[in-house]
């Protein structure tokens, strides 16, 4: 299905010139949010699924078909990619439905070279601490750096890891940077980015959170079977996959408190 245009919301889309952007955070439940508007919305999402098997090399945009919806062939998640995606003038293609990117403010020069365009930027926000959890435990098992750490001393350490505040730094388009090198002015700037330019969902609340993506831009289910799809993603499904995640963890627990303070920035 295509999107449709709902004259009920405060900010409509413009069918023909708004694009819904995701602004995919690692570890906040994304994938599956992805999931549900591809496998059970029907929607076509620009990603990085498209550009597997080789079709990242093809010369013209295509709809890739996938036994897990439908993907345009562009990554959004590389500069690269994004460079290709700007060349394939994928904006003006009329092919994607959603465009996803875990570097929104890279993603934004989609929106520069078509500004006839313009991105709707949604997100689903988790506690930063649980979602720092989640990313060590994957940093864990595939990082060997990690393997023989434990969450306690991750947490409490004073070294600045990479992946702390992670939000405050992409918002402001400063990955590399540490957390010592942020700035109030950083913060504020990403608040201020977060108030005024995305529709905010929360994990926590994830079933509130799609039924208001959905109600936003327009979203309908083409069958009872579509929406059970959905539910049973967001229901039924939510589990701790593969390890990979911590689960809620205790606020008065020395790890939550060590790991809000790392996270800071994220935190406020």
């Amino acid at each position: 299905m295509k999107i449709i245009t709902n004259t009920n919301q405060a900010n409509p889309l413009q069918q023909q010139y708004d694009v819904p952007f995701f602004w995919h955070i690692p570890r906040s439940g994304g994938s599956t949010l992805l999931e549900i508007m591809s496998s059970c919305i029907g929607l076509v999402l620009a990603t990085d699924i498209g550009v597997r098997d080789g079709h990242g090399s093809d010369p013209t945009l295509q709809v890739i078909e996938t036994p897990a919806g439908s993907y345009v062939n562009v990554d959004t998640n590389t500069q690269e990619g994004l460079e290709r995606s700007i060349e394939l003038r994928l904006l003006d293609s009329g092919l994607v439905d959603v465009i996803s990117s875990n570097i929104p403010i890279s993603a934004l020069k989609l929106f520069e070279f078509a500004p006839q365009h313009r991105g709707k930027m949604f997100v689903m926000l988790r506690d930063p601490v649980e979602r720092a959890a989640s990313q060590f435990l994957k940093l864990q098992k595939h990082n060997r750096r990690f393997a023989r750490m434990s969450i306690e001393s991750y947490a409490s350490s004073r070294n600045d890891q990479a992946d702390f505040n992670y939000m405050t730094k992409t918002l402001v388009d400063k990955p590399g940077l540490t957390t010592r090198s942020l700035t109030e002015d950083d913060l504020n700037a990403a608040k201020e980015i977060l108030r005024r330019k995305a529709v905010v969902g929360l994990l926590g609340d994830k079933g509130d959170t799609a039924l208001r993506f959905e109600r936003y831009f327009g979203w309908t289910y083409d069958t009872a079977d579509d929406k059970t799809c959905s539910e049973k993603l967001l229901h039924w499904e939510w589990k701790n996959k593969g390890g990979e995640d911590s689960g809620p963890i205790a606020r008065d627990s020395k790890i939550y408190q060590d790991l809000a303070a790392r996270n800071a920035f994220d935190v406020e």
